[in-house]
This record gives C-alpha cells, sequence and structure tokens, in this order.
C-alpha cells in the first residue's frame, strides 16, 4: 500500500507539495499511533483475561467449599438438585450392575 501510495504522491501533489507533505506526516504519525493504540488494547484484553479467570477460579473453589458441584452435567447415576449431586434412584441398577462386574 505504501508503495502505490508513494507513486500516486508525485503525480497528486505536484502543485500544492506543502499540503502532501503535511498529509503524509500525519498519516504516518497514525500509522506509529495505531501501532501504539493496539498494543494498548492487546495489554487490556490480556489483563481482563487474567481477571475473568482468577474470578472463575475463585468461584469454583467458594462453590467448592460449600459442597456444591461445580460445573457440567451430572456424572450417571446422580442428577443435581439446589447444585448439589443426588443419587438418582432409578439408575442405582445399572451403577450395581456395572461395579459388580
Amino acid at each position: 500500500m505504501r508503495n502505490i501510495c508513494e507513486k500516486n504522491k508525485n503525480i497528486m501533489c505536484r502543485k500544492q507539495n506543502r499540503w502532501c507533505d503535511l498529509i503524509w506526516t500525519i498519516l504516518d504519525n497514525f500509522r506509529e499511533c495505531s501501532q501504539a493504540f493496539r498494543s494498548i488494547i492487546a495489554a487490556v484484553a490480556e489483563m481482563e483475561r487474567e481477571n475473568i479467570r482468577v474470578q472463575t477460579m475463585a468461584g469454583r473453589e467458594h462453590k467448592a467449599r460449600e459442597g456444591k458441584w461445580n460445573g457440567g452435567f451430572a456424572p450417571y447415576g446422580y442428577r443435581l438438585e439446589n447444585g448439589e449431586l443426588v443419587i438418582a434412584e432409578d439408575e442405582v441398577e445399572i451403577i450395581q450392575m456395572i461395579f459388580d462386574r
């Protein structure tokens, strides 16, 4: 892109050299600023990701301390009631068959 613009710069700006030089300076500065801005946004996104991870882990630890199920589907043979695992009576026979083998 820069090479194409450089070629067109001479054609477009023969009469208004000062304005063209000013515009190209602004564009060059903007390019540098946009790189810095992208770096700042990336750093903020990384901090936010770490913050979400810390909060998620703290929530899981809190739930585990309360003795509640920590996420996902209940394992076969159990069901969830108010965040706690309870034995599913209708699946007890199948679980016993599995463990008896």
